[in-house]
């Protein structure tokens, strides 16, 4: 498992820096949600109970988001009063109750549907991705031990560890081998370049990619059969040792923006887009 917020965070963080000027805004936001989170980690200690993660972040989320997340963005007023609502709302959910599924994807869609609803002045991207940064912390900060993968799953479309489908990937070592990275769980694995994680089309001629100028670290492989995309970062001719793909997502969102303009959605069915302004 790798941890969000490390030392690879700030190397990417910088090299995006200054790769990509539009990244300003955007990093800003990131770097102070760094800051936090990092304060945060130094105050918490966080224990598994069961062998679930779940309950856990179920505990801690309210504490994190209003310790973390709202003083990053309290300085649109509208941004706030939504976002103060969305924590103060969740006091009174019961996503722990006896019957309440404890595997992340359930919870996850729950949480999201909750935060839809109540921060309605918001952009649903935007609340996507405030949710998905926040659960993707407090999961990797959950001491486990690390599972061991099971048999088959090198060439899964799903994370061997946590069962969500992946947002981005890189390719890796000098012959361009397609590594598949959890979003959540950063869990690594590898899969082929000639197939569709999410629908398993394998026809090349289904199969395809864009970039976008100056962005060709980032590429969009698409498919014509689910219409579904992945983020694929060239990582090769970077001269980062371990980069932080969640941060080069964030700093590339045009190129989601335009994956949407040409009619193909995430196949993570995780929604970001460059119109998210992180206010």
């Amino acid at each position: 498992m790798h941890p969000l917020w490390t030392t690879a965070f700030q190397e990417t963080w910088d090299d995006c820096r200054r790769r990509y000027v539009d990244f300003k805004p955007v990093g800003e936001r990131l770097k102070e949600l760094h800051c936090q989170a990092r304060q945060w980690d130094q105050s918490e200690s966080l224990l598994q109970e069961d062998h679930l993660k779940t309950p856990v972040i179920a505990r801690q989320f309210p504490d994190y988001f209003k310790r973390v997340i709202l003083p990053v963005f309290s300085q649109n007023e509208a941004t706030a009063l939504a976002l103060d609502e969305f924590a103060e709302a969740m006091d009174q959910w019961h996503l722990e109750d006896p019957g309440v599924e404890t595997r992340i994807p359930q919870w996850l869609q729950q949480l999201q549907q909750q935060a839809m609803h109540l921060c309605k002045p918001i952009q649903p991207d935007f609340v996507t991705l405030i949710v998905s940064l926040s659960l993707a912390h407090l999961y990797r900060s959950i001491p486990a031990a690390k599972p061991e993968t099971p048999a088959g799953a090198t060439q899964s479309g799903v994370c061997p560890v946590c069962g969500l489908p992946p947002h981005f990937a890189a390719l890796v070592e000098t012959e361009g081998y397609r590594q598949m990275e959890c979003w959540l769980c950063g869990e690594h694995w590898p899969f082929t370049r000639l197939e569709c994680p999410y629908c398993g089309e394998h026809h090349p001629e289904k199969l395809g990619y864009f970039t976008v100028e100056k962005m060709e670290v980032c590429r969009i492989h698409f498919c014509h059969s689910c219409q579904a995309y992945l983020k694929v970062f060239d990582t090769r001719s970077l001269a980062l040792k371990d980069p932080c793909l969640w941060v080069m997502h964030l700093a590339t969102l045009i190129c989601d923006d335009l994956a949407a303009a040409e009619g193909y959605h995430p196949g993570s069915e995780m929604e970001w887009h460059q119109w998210m302004v992180m206010e």
